[in-house]
């Protein structure tokens, strides 16, 4: 027993802290060289008439003559091909940024993209005689659920400052609709998604009351907390919880 003790390397906390900064320093560099080399195989594998086996372009006027085919191949075959899940690939791809040549990092992805939606905001309030349903160039699906939650917030910021309650719509039946169709579990991934919540959630939920109306109660106060922006989200979250807590104790 003596002896494997002596055995023991001496360990202090600044030679772990060296030690593994070198490896993240490794493991950052190697994960760029890999991104770098998906981006250029995405590019390629986009371009028309990419041969898998290296031989030259051909045109169409060629293949006519007797060429043989190119053999098409696709992004998510690539991935595949790789061990790489095309839903990962394409998430380090949009960290990837070429002109900085690093990965940003989750913060700093998200900080660009609501700055970026920011100015496409301004430029559509700012638009002058276009239809209703104009967008202007860059839009996305992300982009348009960005702005439905600032056009909430801001109603709910007016319906703050009314004096009467009464048409502050607090049941607003539009708004509850929108929470519903957001967690409507019906599709099989959806219903499986629910069930790994459940099991979750499962060691920590009340024993008395079953699991699945507990995570029917999360993902509601859930989704409803999301139509906040970010930087408030987790201060709205523990203010709610704090308040139901108080009211509970004083009844």
């Amino acid at each position: 027993m003596d002896k494997e003790i002596s055995r023991i390397e001496p360990w202090t906390y600044e030679d772990s802290v060296e030690e593994c900064k070198t490896l993240v320093k490794i493991h950052t560099r190697v994960t760029l060289d890999l991104v770098k080399k998906l981006a250029a195989m995405r590019e390629r594998l986009s371009q028309q008439g990419f041969r898998s086996d290296r031989q030259t372009y051909i045109t169409s006027g060629q293949m006519s003559q007797g060429y043989i085919k190119p053999i098409q191949h696709t992004w998510e075959e690539f991935c595949q091909d790789i061990g790489l899940e095309k839903r990962t690939a394409n998430r380090w791809l949009l960290l990837f940024d070429p002109k900085e040549d690093r990965m940003l990092t989750q913060d700093e992805f998200k900080a660009r993209k609501f700055a970026e939606f920011e100015d496409l905001i301004k430029e559509l309030e700012a638009s002058v005689g276009k239809p209703e349903q104009w967008r202007p160039d860059g839009w996305s699906t992300a982009c348009e659920n960005y702005y439905k939650t600032k056009l909430r917030e801001r109603k709910y910021l007016d319906i703050a400052k009314r004096e009467r309650f009464e048409a502050a719509e607090l049941f607003d039946k539009e708004y509850l609709s929108s929470l519903s169709a957001q967690i409507d579990y019906g599709s099989p991934e959806e219903i499986l998604e629910f069930g790994k919540l459940c099991e979750t959630i499962k060691p920590f939920a009340v024993k008395a009351v079953p699991v699945n109306k507990q995570a029917r109660v999360l993902k509601l106060v859930e989704t409803a907390l999301n139509e906040f922006q970010p930087a408030v989200r987790k201060d709205v979250a523990r203010f709610v919880a704090e308040m139901l807590v108080r009211r509970e104790e004083n009844e």
